[in-house]
């Protein structure tokens, strides 16, 4: 049967069908227009029409940008929800923080100050109606009826409400220069960081601002010991990292009748400083560990060291420590991992490359 013929003997049964299915009571479309998720789909316009050159994206950022901007009480405060030409219920943290992305998301492509002026004005709304004066923010406002506010950091289906409004403070004070966003992201960090050290993949938007907030070319915070004046004068967390371990590599004894070298790595660790013992003694903290063509690893037992950061000692490196293990035939290189902690926090881990020098004949 061809392709025509068959068509044909459908059209009947499709004819039928349809006029069965308009009178069906058909479901309700959910047409409401909701702020925060104005707010992230703001930001990705404006990114991506910046970084595909598609004006058109920008276009419609700022379109709807303006008209989310318009969605305000009586008393000016921005709403939450619009729906049949009706906006109603005072904005959550949600919605400031993803309309404030948004927005500086828009002045960062188009330049233009009007976007830049109204995300400091909702982050000012946001200080006066949400803060927590212990740091960070509540979800929405206390009620007579509301037993206790929430103040939550942990992401689910999109990321937590408070990092990313901790992300627009960072954006803020980077674009602005004015010291009060910083502080106001240091106040909302500290107040969440047992949360971060406890459970970090159930904060994963909070500690990607911890980054943002002590990636090189950040300002350190007010009154920080020399830790910061090292991080800046090292080009960073990564930087100073790398300076705190020195590294050192020997021959342990002469080459095995099979070829394998025996190998020693020396590791002199900075005063004040620890790296993660292998195995480390928390699933998402990095263990000093050896890569390569080897065989026979051995590492020494850690010492039990109390960070103020975690809850239960763990086991770490400090002083001199010294790996074992055979290379193999022919090869001289291996690599280095490890990651370094003081008393209060873990720097990003690091990886050095290790060449073995030539056993003596």
């Amino acid at each position: 049967m061809s392709r025509q013929d068959l068509l044909a003997r459908l059209e009947p049964y499709l004819e039928s069908s349809s006029r069965l299915r308009r009178q069906r009571k058909f479901p309700f479309v959910d047409d409401k227009v909701l702020t925060d998720w104005n707010g992230m789909m703001i930001a990705a316009l404006a990114r991506a029409g910046g970084l595909l050159g598609e004006p058109r994206y920008v276009t419609a950022a700022e379109k709807a940008a303006a008209f989310v901007l318009t969605l305000r009480d009586g008393e000016g405060i921005q709403l939450h929800t619009w729906r049949d030409g009706k906006g109603k219920i005072r904005a959550y943290l949600d919605d400031y923080a993803y309309l404030i992305k948004g927005l500086t998301a828009l002045h960062k492509v188009t330049g233009s100050g009007r976007w830049l002026d109204e995300a400091e004005r909702l982050s000012e709304e946001l200080e006066s109606r949400l803060r927590d004066p212990a740091g960070g923010y509540f979800m929405s406002e206390g009620e007579p009826d509301l037993l206790v506010q929430v103040k939550a950091a942990t992401d689910g289906a999109i990321p937590a409400g408070n990092g990313v409004a901790i992300l627009g403070l960072l954006e803020l004070g980077a674009i602005t220069g004015e010291a009060v966003y910083r502080e106001r992201a240091t106040a909302a960090l500290e107040s969440f960081s047992p949360q971060l050290a406890a459970y970090p993949g159930a904060l994963a938007t909070v500690a990607l601002a911890v980054y943002h907030y002590r990636r090189p070319g950040s300002p350190p915070p007010a009154g920080e010991s020399g830790a910061a004046e090292a991080v800046a004068a090292t080009g960073g967390l990564e930087g100073l990292a790398e300076k705190l371990v020195r590294v050192s590599a020997r021959p342990a004894s002469a080459v095995r009748e099979d070829g394998w070298q025996p190998f020693e790595i020396g590791l002199e660790i900075q005063e004040a400083w620890h790296i993660n013992a292998n195995p480390a003694s928390l699933e998402y903290l990095i263990p000093t560990s050896l890569e390569g063509k080897l065989r026979g690893l051995s590492y020494p037992p850690g010492e039990s060291f109390k960070f103020a950061f975690a809850p239960e000692e763990l086991s770490v490196y400090s002083g001199s420590v010294t790996l074992t293990g055979e290379l193999a035939p022919g090869e001289r290189s291996l690599s280095l991992t490890y990651q370094a902690c003081d008393d209060r926090r873990c720097l990003p881990p690091v990886t050095k490359h290790v060449i073995l020098p030539a056993p003596e004949r």
